[in-house]
């Protein structure tokens, strides 16, 4: 297999599989994309837990059209999807347990 280069840097292109844990998740697994020199290393994983819980450093979402589902007559049931991109992987800088405080606006 062909490693994959980042279109923007030129540094190989590197996979990770992501699993969302909450039960009411829409989309349980999504991939993230890293592009990095070397291959990405994990922190050391939670004793106890089944997850090695992770931070991405400078995420980025790209949206897109697929039209995978478009056949060539009828109803095209093309759909927005979306691609994971990341700049780094680290262990999470806040405890586990507990969720972020949510947001409120100011008004």
């Amino acid at each position: 297999m062909i490693q994959r280069t980042d279109k923007d840097s030129g540094l190989p292109l590197w996979v990770i599989e992501v699993i969302d844990a909450q039960e009411d998740a829409r989309q349980r697994t999504v991939k993230v994309k890293i592009a990095a020199p070397v291959q990405p290393v994990l922190p050391p994983p939670v004793p106890g837990s089944p997850f090695t819980p992770i931070e991405f450093d400078g995420m980025t979402v790209f949206p897109y059209t697929d039209a995978s589902r478009c056949q060539g007559t009828g109803r095209c049931n093309a759909r927005v999807a979306y691609s994971l991109k990341a700049a780094g992987i680290r262990a999470p800088s806040r405890g586990l347990g507990r969720p972020a405080p949510e947001h409120k606006d100011a008004a």
